[in-house]
């Protein structure tokens, strides 16, 4: 467990240092940033956050990486008639 929490404290501290660059112009706001613990004999986890970009030109979020995970994936969350769904991207 406390592997999984050093984990999850290096992710919260270099993931707005790597939208660093997308950040710079002040027009990339990240919100509601958030990776779930795993239980004992669980490998599997999630980590979710919102992006808003607020200029009018438009940005590509690219890649995401997770130096401690063997694969990272993006997702997107939409609300299907009350039914929340994710689509790989």
């Amino acid at each position: 467990m406390l592997v999984q929490k050093l984990m999850l404290v290096a992710v919260l501290l270099c993931l707005p240092a790597g939208m660093a660059g997308a950040a710079g112009s002040g027009h990339i706001e990240t919100t509601t940033l958030e990776i779930r613990a795993t239980p004992p004999g669980m490998t599997a986890t999630g980590g979710y956050l919102s992006i808003t970009n607020h200029s009018d030109k438009d940005e590509r979020l690219i890649f995401v990486r997770a130096p401690f995970a063997a694969k990272s994936e993006i997702h997107t969350m939409i609300n299907d008639d009350g039914v929340m769904k994710m689509r790989k991207l």
